[in-house]
């Protein structure tokens, strides 16, 4: 008897679960910002004991909005002219933001949005792909080159030196990503993912998959996910062991993946007009899922670094901040 209600505990566990998570969420009305949905937001967590998310605004503006139990809009607002499609950069460790303007000037600010640095790129060949470390004061960023093609260039912000370039990118680099303690960079095109050790430029490994998005790392460097083919299928790559796995998706839109600290991967998207959060404990079964209603339309969402809060909005005056209930 114990061990069929066992048998029974454990399908339980690892069978999808559908779940309202309006407990403990809250809503924000927000007066002065209409976060702009067609850029990434980031999620900034203790700040002087704060919550934040950076987000770029329609009006081509940077705005730092506090996450707290009340309904409560920002003053920290600056003009940083946001290229279309860019998003914001953050590094965790340094605590800093970057964004690119198309004036090909990218800008680091800190978290209470004083200008840190300002570098010039070369305009011509210019992406909206940027990067910070992590650990360190480097910044990254892509541009095409007449003479090596496809390129991701390395600078510090501090000592305002060029680190390095990398090149031999077959394909135009959309996005670049620090790992968390900045040992690799990796760049995602149309059709493939390079990844690079920091240190010595060289490549580790490239993989080729059409259309990768929303990359994310775990904490310890060792692997990688994204997804890939306009959603369809969900990629982990073990850079240690030198192993891929996929598998097949059966939602509409993947809106952001994070990893915690134990390696569950956190998904977030749509499938049939519904949302639902899922956390996969292993590839080889089903994820736990749980489905959320929202008093508003959800266009966009995206968790914290622990995948215990989604951070959802309708790309007009409303933020809401999901509590998911794993």
């Amino acid at each position: 008897m114990k061990k069929a209600s066992l048998v029974c505990l454990l399908w339980i566990y690892f069978t999808i679960i559908n779940v309202f998570a309006q407990n403990n969420s809250i809503y924000l009305e927000l007066e002065n910002i209409r976060m702009d949905i067609s850029k990434k937001h980031t999620y900034l967590e203790n700040v002087n004991g704060k919550s934040f998310i950076a987000a770029l605004t329609e009006e081509r503006t940077l705005a730092m909005i506090e996450l707290s139990n009340e309904a409560k809009d920002t003053s920290l607002i600056v003009e940083c002219d946001a290229m279309s499609f860019s998003s914001v950069a953050y590094s965790k460790g340094k605590q800093h933001l970057a964004t690119i303007g198309e004036d090909a000037k990218i800008k680091v600010w800190n978290t209470s949005l004083e200008l840190v640095a300002e570098v010039q790129i070369p305009k011509s060949g210019m992406n909206s792909g940027i990067a910070l470390g992590n650990q360190s004061t480097y910044l990254a960023y892509t541009y095409t080159d007449d003479n090596q093609g496809y390129v991701v260039s390395m600078y510090d912000y501090q000592s305002g030196k060029n680190v390095k370039v990398l090149s031999g990118n077959d394909f135009a680099v959309r996005q670049i990503y620090f790992s968390p303690n900045d040992q690799y960079l990796v760049s995602a095109s149309d059709f493939d993912v390079v990844i690079w050790e920091v240190a010595t430029g060289n490549t580790i490994k490239i993989i080729s998959v059409e259309y990768p998005e929303k990359l994310t790392f775990t904490h310890d460097n060792s692997v990688i996910a994204f997804t890939s083919d306009g959603d369809r299928n969900l990629c982990v790559y073990d850079i240690f062991r030198g192993e891929i796995k996929k598998v097949a998706l059966s939602v509409t839109g993947i809106e952001d993946l994070q990893f915690d600290m134990n390696k569950i991967l956190y998904a977030a998207g749509h499938k049939e007009g519904d949302w639902y959060a899922w956390a996969y404990y292993s590839l080889d079964k089903l994820p736990l899922s749980i489905d959320f209603d929202a008093p508003m339309i959800i266009m966009q969402a995206f968790f914290s670094n622990d995948g215990k809060k989604l951070m959802i909005t309708n790309g007009a005056y409303k933020l809401g901040i999901v509590d998911l209930k794993w």
